[in-house]
């Protein structure tokens, strides 16, 4: 798991936020490409029709959109790379390493999954609203798996089991069933991420990466508000429950106890001695008393 989200973060930082040229006027009568051949927009297959006129930047035309846009963008060209041989080989994994190179590819697509539903748990049912931007981008590329992988990945809920403890061989004493809390399970397919995964990231990938270079953020704004969009009815609203069961495993937030040093008598002589907390809130709190702040 760990190489896997490494090596993903290293693309997405290099690659994802690192490429991309942005078509720009300058000023009047001045651009950074040909405006007498522009470029071709690979979605129409036409000349480009829009790009950043004097004085606009791509948050401005974006706006609220910029920032989960750009993360989404910058997460797929990373996972978009994570299956590619000669890459990986650079990075240590081949058929013949210890964490075989397809290994660590079937480990990134389970994290797509597992990243886009814990995105959920950034939802406001109540607003309609994404609280963080990277939670947005990856329950879009999750609803893109879903909807144009055909099968590369698939998620299991399930919401009503119990559970029967047996305490001896001859199954006397045995407790009564419990309710099992509901939980969700990442599928991905291996003999599909090449040839029907891979295709799905690449697709939503060029359509994010035309989007910003061409500043074309209506299309944008479209087409990535309809795939991050939670319905409240219908049968978008396995979504909400998803997110039921995501809020309801959700690990408690992280507590950093800072640890103190203190001076204290020993053999005649003092020798400095670190003091660490647990990782709680009275943890946090002692830290802060006994440091004297």
């Amino acid at each position: 798991k760990f190489p896997a989200y490494y090596w993903w973060v290293v693309l997405h930082e290099l690659l994802g936020h690192g490429t991309g040229q942005m078509m720009v006027e300058y000023e009047e009568g001045k651009y950074n490409f040909d405006i007498d051949s522009p470029p071709v927009n690979p979605l129409t297959g036409n000349p480009i029709t829009s790009w950043y006129r004097p004085g606009e930047t791509w948050t401005g035309q974006f706006g609220d959109l910029a920032t989960t846009v750009d993360e989404c963008r910058a997460e797929l060209v990373g996972a978009y790379l994570m299956d590619d041989p000669e890459l990986l080989a650079l990075f240590g994994f081949t058929d013949n390493s210890e964490i075989r190179a397809e290994d660590l590819t079937y480990n990134l697509y389970q994290q797509l999954g597992v990243d886009g539903l814990r995105g959920l748990a950034n939802y406001n049912v109540d607003t309609g609203k994404w609280g963080q931007a990277h939670s947005r981008a990856h329950f879009a590329i999750l609803k893109t798996l879903l909807t144009h992988g055909a099968g590369v990945l698939t998620i299991t809920h399930t919401t009503h089991t119990t559970t029967t403890t047996t305490t001896n061989n001859n199954n006397k004493n045995n407790q009564p069933p419990t309710p099992s809390p509901p939980r969700l399970t990442v599928h991905v397919d291996r003999s599909k991420i090449r040839t029907h995964g891979k295709p799905a990231l690449g697709a939503m990938l060029l359509r994010l990466h035309t989007y910003r270079c061409t500043a074309d953020a209506a299309a944008c704004r479209a087409y990535y508000e309809q795939l991050t969009r939670v319905e409240k009815e219908g049968k978008e609203n396995e979504h909400l429950l998803w997110r039921e069961t995501v809020l309801r495993h959700k690990p408690p937030p992280l507590a950093f106890a800072q640890a103190n040093t203190f001076v204290v008598p020993h053999d005649g002589g003092e020798k400095v001695v670190v003091r660490e907390y647990e990782e709680s809130v009275e943890g946090v709190v002692r830290s802060w008393v006994e440091r004297g702040v």
